[in-house]
């Protein structure tokens, strides 16, 4: 519970929070078969993908819970079984149970995990989570408990001591009485005025309601403003009276010397780079102030790849024990068939770094082909449209305008290639075409008397030499 709140209400922490999860949960999860020239192998591990791909919580979602392990040292998550269409057994959902709902667990002698108790928030009452039902991940790096050892318990006395330096930086404000408007009066010889009979009550009360009404104004006013009386205090002496040098009426701002506040603030940014350290995101509070750099912070992000990488394949070697086994054993399928689960690195991906390597890959020799798949990957970082599967599929042909009407064979040979074992035509084969300028946005000009499209050359026609600037 104090790590849930202390996740929830320290900025910090939950920024760095759901920078980690976010991290983990981008990658994309592949199922790869135990051996890619069986088709049975193959074929099961399209159903293991399927089962985790059409569940009624996203899987990105389950990734996501699981690796909130990493956090609070321990996560437990269930999975419930459904009878599928086709008569196999699949997943309904992972769900998830809060680590605070854990109150007891059920070890053996040795140590091993059986299973653990949940607290139900609904009803109160204890219910048995057996471990060859459960998703279980735990951090033991430093401890042997089930619980595990998690990095929210290394923020506790961090926040613990933030929490103490923000309470009394609010006090500190509270208490600071500067800027508080401060009036002065002669309220002495006003009310002796009274007493008197000099002057009524009345009339005192008019004396003072301008200034009074100024002193309790809540916002001023761009004509906001009063004119008093600049007569001075006297005083009695024997050489006769003594003008004061302090005025009967007068209006400030109570002032004074701010004591506390630049260090209170320094030592509440100390304790945050403390926490933001641990969580290994200090990097995100870079910028707020003169401190850091762009390679710094770049670094840093990093190494948090890192980390997130490492929770990932934890978390992989975990979804292939605890989830695709089970699954596995339900349908009975044979274990030697049994795929392996894999994910992708997390990993900052800058689409023109990509393109630079793909160019010098090139110049040394290795130029890519029309249907490879890295052009589609390279078009969604750059977030345009990707090329069709039809076309990209092996011995499809990309479109090019300037070869429309021209057999897909030909059209291949036309820019070097070959399509479909078909090779290119050999020099002098058949006449030879040339385009015409026709202008941009315009097809290619031809030559008097031919068909649209190309001057002189009949699509029908097999033999024809094309010109190598196609």
């Amino acid at each position: 519970v104090t790590a849930s709140e202390l996740a929830v209400n320290t900025s910090i922490v939950a920024a760095g929070v759901h920078y980690f999860l976010n991290l983990v949960a981008y990658p994309k999860w592949t199922i790869r078969p135990s051996d890619d020239n069986d088709e049975e192998s193959v074929a099961l591990a399209e159903f293991a993908d399927h089962v985790i791909n059409h569940m009624a919580t996203p899987w990105y979602k389950v990734v996501r819970r699981a690796a909130m392990y990493r956090f609070y040292g321990f996560g437990v998550q269930e999975w419930v079984a459904k009878h599928r269409d086709d008569g196999l057994v699949g997943l309904r959902d992972v769900e998830a149970r809060p680590q605070h709902t854990i109150e007891q667990w059920d070890i053996d002698i040795d140590g091993t995990v059986l299973g653990m108790w949940q607290r139900s928030p609904q009803t109160g009452h204890m219910l048995g989570l057996p471990r060859d039902k459960v998703l279980y991940l735990v951090e033991d790096t430093l401890t042997d408990n089930p619980e595990g050892l998690g990095i929210f318990r290394h923020l506790a006395d961090p926040y613990k001591r933030l929490k103490q330096l923000q309470e009394l930086e609010i006090r500190a404000y509270e208490r600071d009485m500067r800027g508080t408007p401060i009036a002065r009066a002669p309220l002495t010889y006003i009310n002796r005025a009274i007493k008197q009979g000099q002057i009524t009550q009345a009339e005192a009360d008019r004396m003072l309601n301008e200034i009074k009404s100024l002193v309790e104004l809540q916002v001023k006013q761009s004509d906001t403003g009063m004119v008093l009386d600049s007569l001075p205090y006297l005083s009695d002496s024997d050489a006769g009276d003594q003008v004061s040098a302090v005025q009967q009426w007068g209006f400030d701002l109570l002032s004074g010397a701010g004591v506390g506040h630049a260090e209170i603030a320094a030592a509440i940014n100390r304790v945050q780079q403390e926490m933001a350290r641990i969580l290994g995101a200090e990097h995100i509070m870079m910028g707020g102030d003169a401190s850091g750099n762009r390679s710094l912070s770049e670094d840093k992000s990093r190494n948090l790849y890192l980390v997130a990488n490492s929770v990932l394949k934890y978390v992989a070697s975990q979804v292939k024990g605890d989830v695709v086994i089970p699954v596995w054993r339900l349908n009975g399928f044979p274990m030697d068939k049994l795929p392996t689960v894999e994910t992708e690195d997390v990993t900052f991906k800058n689409a023109d770094a990509i393109t630079a390597a793909l160019q010098k890959l090139a110049a040394a020799g290795a130029p890519l082909g029309p249907n490879d798949p890295v052009i589609n990957d390279v078009r969604d970082m750059l977030g345009v449209t990707r090329v069709p599967d039809d076309m990209m599929a092996e011995g499809a042909m990309p479109m090019n305008p300037a070869l429309a009407g021209i057999p897909p064979e030909l059209q291949l040979a036309a820019m070097g290639g070959k399509a479909g074992g078909v090779p290119m035509p050999p020099k002098g084969f058949g006449p030879q075409v040339r385009l015409g300028a026709g202008g941009p946005g315009k097809r290619p000009g031809l030559g008097g008397g031919a068909k649209p499209g190309f001057g002189g050359l009949d699509p029908t026609k097999k033999a024809f030499k094309l010109d190598p600037r196609l």
